[in-house]
């Protein structure tokens, strides 16, 4: 419980009294004092009953009728009220949305019983500002007796969470030259011949086979001894290496290349999810590497890096500019310019804040130079381990990409290249449509150079729609040379 200015000035005025009574030696100034201290005394413990009477018959329901939105997507969190009788105080309960959640007002998030009432309900919209998990946390209940003189504040109910994902990139195209794969990538065949319970083949029997193998009732028709084969799983250990740099920032909010290769990357980690594959995963930045997670499986396992995956953004650093000139201006970058101001400051309040707007980009691992090689490099050992290493990243830096590849696919395992073809991202105003054509062939070109490479699948990952519209383009360039080529006799 606590008192208001009110109370406080009610207890002023029994101190202006008591100091009345003394200055003027007389006793009457004193029994206003002692009127004033059994009024408060007295409206204290009503207060402390009334409280406790609302808090025994409140009923707080909080609910959102959706556990799972899309990132930017206006949701509701319903807060509803109700008491058992009519509450003689003042009765509020506040939301507490998450600070992931924005545009929530703050008449919203105030659900108010007034005195006599037994029914209120508040109806907070927001939206989710990133991916992941968001929490409303319990409301909180704020009582205040009639007069002004105490409130209580505690928190009712229960806590509510929904799930916010990354909107999907629109029309996710995977594939080569322009062709999109015919099966899904991540897909493979997991059948080798061994013990299981589902039979494979029949064949005839050779020297070595175990007799508990043999097929009677084929070896009695085809007279000869024949074996009966299973098929048994295996088990791919795969290594996700995603690059989050500053090239993969371009594109427009909601469709950059990072939101294409994240959608890649989780159709691998959903693949290794159904069959319960060992994943790790790595994701790299300008500086080095940002998440460093072993081989691991179960739920937890999968959940977290998926968490992982939807919780990366660009590491653009502040003044960072893309190609057309444009100064990148993340939410990051300007937290790190704050904190750079704040650095050799000394007053409290901004020792306080420091930490608040301080790195956020933790990096697992600083590299100096070439982070994606580089990180390739630290991680030979795990990449090692792996059946599939699965690297995801642009074309901006080729070289660097071409020696990591070339790193990577030194052991047993196959590499599968994930690539986001800049000229599908760059803006459509800046070149010609034969220009963009031409500058997708020069991708393809390297992309097929990659696919060339003994162990290695390279694949392009971006906007559908934007492809085609390149490859149209291209096309029609094609015949109106075609067109304008002059035939043998004149004729055209």
């Amino acid at each position: 419980m606590r008192v208001t200015n009110r109370y406080w000035a009610i207890v002023a005025l029994a101190g202006v009294l008591t100091a009345f009574a003394g200055l003027l030696d007389r006793p009457a100034p004193l029994v206003g004092t002692a009127a004033l201290g059994v009024l408060l005394l007295a409206h204290q413990a009503r207060f402390v009953g009334q409280s406790q009477h609302v808090v025994d018959g409140l009923s707080v329901v909080q609910a959102c009728p959706r556990d799972r939105v899309v990132k930017g997507e206006p949701f509701s969190v319903t807060i509803e009220a109700t008491v058992a009788a009519p509450s003689p105080l003042d009765v509020e309960l506040v939301g507490d949305p998450s600070v992931r959640v924005s545009d929530v007002g703050d008449d919203e998030r105030r659900c108010r019983l007034s005195r006599g009432e037994r029914r209120a309900t508040t109806t907070m919209t927001g939206s989710g500002v990133v991916a992941g998990r968001v929490r409303f946390g319990p409301p909180e209940l704020r009582l205040t007796d009639p007069f002004g003189l105490f409130s209580e504040s505690l928190d009712v109910g229960d806590s509510t969470e929904i799930s916010v994902e990354a909107r999907a990139p629109r029309r996710l195209h995977v594939g080569a030259g322009g062709e999109a794969l015919a099966v899904g990538y991540g897909d493979r065949d997991t059948r080798q011949l061994g013990d299981s319970q589902e039979p494979v083949e029949i064949r005839e029997y050779a020297p070595g086979d175990e007799m508990r193998h043999i097929d009677w009732k084929a070896t009695a028709r085809l007279n000869q001894p024949h074996v009966r084969n299973y098929e048994r799983k295996t088990t791919r250990r795969t290594v996700l290496v995603l690059d989050h740099g500053a090239s993969m920032n371009e594109g427009p909010p909601g469709e950059r290349k990072l939101d294409y290769a994240r959608d890649a990357a989780l159709l691998f980690l959903e693949n290794a999810r159904t069959y319960e594959d060992p994943v790790s995963l790595y994701a790299v930045g300008d500086d080095g590497v940002t998440v460093e997670r072993e081989f691991g499986v179960g739920a937890g396992q999968y959940a977290a890096l998926k968490q992982r995956l939807l919780d990366l953004t660009p590491t653009v650093d502040p003044g960072a500019t893309d190609s057309s000139g444009r100064t990148f201006e993340t939410d990051t970058a300007r937290a790190r310019r704050l904190a750079d101001r704040l650095a050799d400051e000394a007053t409290p309040f901004e020792r306080t804040l420091r930490p608040f707007v301080a790195e956020r980009r933790a990096y697992v691992r600083r590299l100096d130079a070439r982070p994606l090689f580089s990180a390739v490099r630290a991680n030979r050992a795990v990449l090692r381990r792996s059946t599939l290493t699965v690297l995801v990243t642009d074309d901006s830096a080729r070289a660097e990409l071409r020696d990591a590849v070339k790193l990577a696919r030194r052991g047993e395992g196959h590499v599968v290249v994930l690539l986001t073809p800049t000229a599908l991202f760059e803006e459509t105003e800046r070149f010609d449509p034969a220009s963009r054509y031409r500058r997708y062939r020069d991708f393809e070109e390297f992309r097929r150079q990659l696919a060339n490479m003994d162990g290695v699948s390279a694949f392009e990952v971006g906007p559908g729609d934007k492809l085609e519209a390149i490859l149209s383009a291209g096309r029609d360039a094609r015949e109106r040379t075609s067109d304008e080529r002059p035939h043998p006799g004149g004729v055209r």
